[in-house]
């Protein structure tokens, strides 16, 4: 008796559904929010996100059916990722690093390699910025034991390549470059359809490339690319086009300028960097503004008015984006 009990209240639980279209509205909206993303101020956007963050949570707690959860828990999975980038965006690390395990988390709960790749790929972006490439390169390397082609493969390499070039490893930072454009070639069931901030394009390999030759002490090979990367963008459609790189590949060009101790040079593209609107001047521009400065400091230019203007361009820059960059202290 106690057994057909058991089975009723089962079967019964199982019953519990949602409407279907509620979880595809939800799946519709991850959709439109990742192509926002590339022109969206953060602090707008990071709202928006935890709103659907919130609804899919909801939804789970309404359905006891295998089908329903897994597409929800994929969503969580990928609104995590997003929240994860968002709130990097914003300055706040912690919360970043909490959504980015939670998206991992999601994607091991319904065993997508895809969004389980993507989260390790957030991971190691973090642990490099945070001054941790080895550790980078590591979650990198896990993240590409499952990916072996596609969108989020090339991501991962592209940022294996960042990791390697902190760490000095000009080897290894070219061979993850060219791993990287060779998994292009592959297809992505889960993020291809979506796009937007889910799909690593060529030009923002391109301006990942610009970012790892600086890192080695290669001006002029961070150059070509950050101008490739420029190019890459001048051709994308202005709705889709990521301003975080188009600034970022400006305020690259700056540093790996003063590399070659070409200083006007490097103070227009500082000037292209002062467009960047104050509210979508993120912590990673911020932290490029900073290098310029600190970049410029460290070679012989005392005394140099176009040293001066530099450093003062790149203090006004991170001035500006301070005040414009506050993410609420409560839930993550």
């Amino acid at each position: 008796m106690a057994a057909a009990e058991d089975a009723a209240d089962h079967s019964s639980n199982i019953a519990n559904y949602i409407d279907p279209e509620a979880i595809e509205a939800l799946a519709e909206r991850v959709g439109i929010y990742a192509r926002q993303y590339a022109a969206t101020p953060p602090l707008e956007l990071f709202y928006n996100l935890r709103k659907l963050r919130d609804s899919a949570d909801r939804l789970l707690e309404h359905t006891h059916a295998p089908g329903q959860q897994e597409p929800l828990y994929l969503i969580l999975s990928q609104t995590s990722a997003l929240l994860a980038g968002v709130s990097f965006d914003l300055g706040v690390s912690d919360a970043a690093t909490e959504h980015a395990r939670a998206a991992h988390t999601y994607g091991k709960l319904i065993n997508n390699v895809s969004a389980m790749g993507l989260a390790r790929a957030i991971q190691a972006t973090l642990a490099f910025w945070a001054g941790e490439p080895s550790r980078g390169a590591r979650l990198a390397e896990v993240g590409l034991e499952g990916s072996a082609a596609g969108t989020i493969a090339v991501r991962l390499h592209a940022v294996s390549a960042r990791c390697f070039a902190l760490m000095g490893d000009a080897t290894a930072t070219k061979r993850a470059l060219a791993a990287a454009e060779e998994a292009r070639t592959g297809s992505d069931e889960t993020y291809d359809s979506l796009g937007g901030e889910f799909v690593f394009s060529p030009a923002r390999t391109a301006f990942c490339a610009g970012a790892a030759y600086l890192a080695l002490g290669d001006g002029d090979a961070a150059a070509r690319a950050a101008h490739s990367a420029l190019d890459l963008y001048a051709s994308t459609p202005a709705d889709q086009r990521w301003y975080g790189g188009v600034y970022g590949a400006h305020a690259d060009l700056a540093a790996a300028r003063i590399y070659s101790d070409d200083l006007a040079d490097a103070a227009d593209h500082m000037e292209q960097l002062l467009l960047a609107p104050v509210d979508l001047r993120t912590s990673r521009l911020v932290q490029r503004a900073r290098r310029v400065q600190t970049t410029v400091a460290g070679r012989r230019y005392r005394g140099s008015p176009t040293a001066a203007r530099l450093t003062g361009q790149a203090e006004a820059f991170v001035a500006d984006a301070t005040a414009a960059r506050a993410l609420p202290s409560s839930t993550p």
